[in-house]
């Protein structure tokens, strides 16, 4: 199993960011591979499979958490300092968590996409930077733009080698600034074989109580 982590040599917990990634079968042939991403957040972390340590031609997974306090991994795309959604082509075995400002999704990516759009999904058996932008999210879980430079591996990786690597802080000028030309295009780019996002819902206990409370001592006062 490979890894990128920020600090670097960290594990679980005490990381502010860790992506593991490793070879997996799919199909009976190790075609495929399997990629955890989590991080330090309240709105949203992403990983993307840059040519260089720059945004701009990037192969983005975004793991964010939505209006519905849902857990969802969403499919972009970076064109310059814009960020294009697109299908999960080549996407399964999706899970998502969040726990104590500690976000996480694990899902499965085809290295190549079969019929795919060759510039919205890039050959994961060729080497790549990692991008780790972290951002927050608006109350009805739009992305907003990240307001610390984003972490950048520091060499590039194929994912079928089992590689520590280390990640630093982003030394792309335009990325500091939050005034910048950054978008996060929010629309719908609809496939009939293929969804936008993929979605798993968080239960709160506390929340559960608390509802379950109140429409209880509403019954016995026989306000319902």
């Amino acid at each position: 199993m490979g890894c990128v982590t920020y600090p670097h040599r960290c594990r679980g917990r005490g990381c502010d960011l860790i992506v593991t990634y490793k070879e997996t079968t799919v199909n009976e042939r190790k075609d495929a591979v399997s990629i955890e991403l989590m991080g330090k957040s309240d709105g949203w972390i992403s990983l993307g499979f840059s040519f260089d340590q720059h945004m701009g031609q990037d192969d983005v997974y975004t793991c964010i958490i939505n209006r519905y306090f849902a857990i969802e991994l969403i499919h972009s795309y970076n064109f310059g300092r814009k960020n294009y959604p697109y299908p999960l082509h080549g996407v399964s075995n999706f899970q998502g968590s969040y726990s104590d400002g500690y976000l996480s999704c694990r899902f499965t990516r085809l290295k190549t996409v079969p019929d795919r759009r060759k510039k919205h999904l890039h050959d994961l058996a060729r080497e790549y930077y990692f991008l780790l932008p972290v951002g927050d999210r608006s109350r009805n879980g739009t992305m907003l733009k990240h307001s610390k430079r984003p972490m950048v591996s520091k060499f590039k990786a194929y994912v079928r080698f089992k590689t520590e690597i280390a990640a630093e802080v982003s030394h792309d000028p335009d990325d500091h600034d939050p005034h910048d030309n950054f978008r996060y295009q929010n629309t719908n780019h609809n496939s009939a074989d293929a969804p936008v996002r993929m979605s798993m819902y968080i239960i709160y206990g506390s929340m559960l109580v608390v509802i379950w409370t109140s429409w209880s001592l509403s019954w016995q006062r026989g306000t319902l």
